[in-house]
């Protein structure tokens, strides 16, 4: 889940039928269990950065564009 995470960050995350066909899920359920994950440490291999931006991008996917609070979609860049 977090391979695939990083791997999709810099274009905002996966897909949801990338997401879907992957993991089985709906992008929705996928953000709120890495949502969870991103909680805890970092992994090793991975940076305090790096799990700043998938923080970033969890919440983002999150926030839907229909939240009128949410901050506007922008690409994440490595």
């Amino acid at each position: 889940m977090v391979a695939f995470a990083v791997r999709w960050a810099p274009f905002g995350g996966g897909s949801a039928e990338e997401i879907w066909v992957r993991f089985g899920m709906s992008e929705r359920v996928y953000f709120l269990r890495l949502r969870v994950v991103l909680r805890g440490p970092v992994p090793q291999g991975l940076d305090e950065i790096m799990w700043t931006r998938l923080r970033r991008v969890c919440d983002q996917r999150l926030a839907g564009p229909d939240d009128p609070g949410a901050p506007p979609p922008r690409q994440v860049t490595a």
